[in-house]
């Protein structure tokens, strides 16, 4: 799933209410039947621009948002929708995703202050017919009190109603800061924060993590990697997690070798905590940030060069992969999350990967990773591919998609029907000793007030450049291309030979070894599918090329 489509489709079937909102889909991997799934979800935020314009609705009432949504980032349903593993309110999935307390006072979008455990009940949750109302329960803001707090306070929003509204009472909170990035940053404004945070159902809580950096511009002999501020040192020192019900906020020291972390932890005494009284299941959902990855990933494609002629001359530079996705100007391949087994590994990781390709052209140079689950956290690796052998990139790939007949036919039949077709993310996955490509379609229609996407297609290809496949899921689209070489399951008979009079002699079957082969082949086949429905990509390569090897012999045992 592309994020930007999954957010679209989260929108139209689970805000469920005009004041709800999804800001951003998150992925993230959960132990979910008895494996781990990578996962994308969201949080279902309140809208203030969606409620009512007055002030009682607006701070007493509609305070905050409800719960999440949750679906696989490799599962549709015939019609093209997502499926759910969370969705509706109250919320229905898997009883330990489920947290205990759904409220959202905490996120995203949260603007402004609130005020709690007034008079008026908050709207807590849509509920068939008719509305849910209760009251806060958590410890988070600072209480109204007296004429004397209720003065301060009035001077400090700007709002009279602190005074004047006889639905506040002494016991009444306000809270505000309640935007993650706003409330990290307050409590220590010394940090660089990550644009993304991200949402994690952790323990029966709802939490937000905000990755925050150490940065400096003193670092000796450094390049820096912001041209404006001069940077040329950072590290993600710090793992900051945001409750969203109740607002705690617990800073994380991820990288205590940090001498700027260190400096800070003694001047602040008591405001980090190491990062070993995290829980299991919290540091389970930490994963490599991905605006660091950028930066590093950026830098890299010069400084990987060892040898100071090729570093002089540029000779061996690389560039972040560009892809299209059917737009006329090519743009940079953002970094994106994969659960996959690494080549030589025997476990699968959930792990942040970027391609590159040699500078001024089009194909492969190498692929860097940085592994996000323990105990390999924070390892990057990086994959060169030979220089003397061509591995085409993800904008050769897109032009092997748009010059496929069959492709490029439903393409324009789509965009004839009063609908527009939409490219997704192109991913470019390594499987064992090669790379599989993919790419989802959709198609978007138009209601009378927005455009719904459908996931239509999914394009794949393979090692092979002559080799791309089309189907309505990514098993079906695999499918294809690996019976696109041979046709495997029926009834195989040698070659017939011509008979004397011309007419070719009913096929006989096939000698013992030859018989062995299509058995292996078949073997391989079903191996490969089952490793693809597994995620197991490094065994799915495994089979792939055992499968490459039998049709080989196959084809020399039966040309003879």
């Amino acid at each position: 799933w592309d994020y930007s489509q999954l957010k679209t489709l989260f929108s139209q079937q689970q805000e469920l209410r005009q004041f709800y909102t999804f800001n951003d889909v998150d992925v993230d991997r959960y132990p979910i039947g008895g494996s781990i799934r990578q996962v994308m979800l969201s949080a279902r935020e309140m809208e203030s621009t969606g409620t009512a314009q007055n002030w009682i609705a607006r701070t007493l009432q509609y305070t905050h948002g409800y719960g999440a949504v949750m679906s696989p980032v490799n599962a549709k349903t015939p019609e093209g929708s997502p499926e759910f593993i969370l969705r509706d309110i109250p919320m229905v999935g898997p009883a330990s995703l489920i947290p205990k307390r759904p409220e959202v006072y905490f996120g995203e979008t949260a603007q402004g202050h609130v005020i709690v455990n007034t008079r008026q009940q908050e709207f807590d949750s849509p509920s068939g017919d008719r509305e849910v109302y209760g009251r806060y329960a958590g410890k988070a803001g600072i209480a109204v009190g007296g004429f004397l707090r209720r003065l301060l306070l009035t001077l400090r929003f700007a709002d009279q109603n602190f005074l004047l509204s006889r639905e506040l009472n002494p016991n009444s909170r306000v809270l505000f800061y309640r935007q993650v990035s706003e409330r990290v940053k307050h409590l220590a404004p010394f940090l660089s924060l990550d644009v993304d945070p991200y949402l994690a159902i952790v323990d029966g809580r709802m939490v937000w993590i905000q990755d925050a950096y150490t940065t400096s511009d003193q670092y000796p002999y450094s390049r820096p990697f912001d041209a404006v501020a001069g940077t040329n040192y950072i590290r993600n020192a710090v793992k900051a997690v945001v409750d969203a019900y109740d607002g705690t906020v617990t800073l994380f020291i991820s990288d205590p070798s940090d001498p700027i972390i260190r400096s800070y932890n003694r001047i602040f005494p008591g405001l980090f905590v190491p990062i070993s009284r995290a829980s299991a299941s919290l540091r389970s959902h930490f994963r490599y940030p991905e605006g660091l990855f950028q930066i590093q990933t950026a830098m890299y494609g010069v400084y990987h060069m060892q040898d100071p002629n090729d570093f002089y001359l540029k000779t061996d530079a690389w560039d972040v992969a560009t892809t299209r996705r059917g737009g006329d100007e090519p743009a940079e391949m953002d970094p994106y999350y994969l659960s996959m087994r690494l080549p030589g590994e025997r476990r699968m990781e959930f792990m942040l990967v970027r391609p590159f390709v040699v500078r001024n052209k089009d194909n492969m140079a190498g692929w860097i990773a940085a592994q996000c689950d323990q105990p390999s956290y924070g390892r990057l690796i990086a994959y060169r591919f030979p220089k003397s052998v061509l591995t085409l990139g993800p904008s050769q790939i897109e032009s092997r998609f748009n010059s496929d007949p069959e492709i490029s036919r439903q393409v324009t039949l789509w965009s004839q029907q009063g609908s527009s077709v939409v490219r997704g993310n192109l991913l470019v996955i390594p499987v064992g000793g090669t790379l599989l490509y993919v790419q989802a379609l959709y198609i978007q229609g138009k209601t009378a007030t927005q455009e719904v996407p459908q996931l239509k297609k999914v394009l794949v290809a393979a090692e092979n450049p002559q080799r791309v496949a089309m189907g309505d899921t990514l098993t079906d689209a695999l499918s294809l291309l690996l019976s696109s070489t041979v046709e495997l399951g029926g009834p195989v008979t040698a070659p017939s030979a011509p008979s004397a009079g011309g007419r070719p002699e009913p096929g006989r079957a096939l000698p013992p070894d030859v018989s062995q082969w299509v058995k292996e082949a078949n073997n391989h086949f079903r191996a490969a599918e089952q490793a693809q429905r597994a995620g197991d990509w490094s065994r799915y390569g495994t089979e792939l090329q055992g499968l490459r090897d039998s049709l080989r012999r196959l084809e020399q045992g039966t040309s003879q």
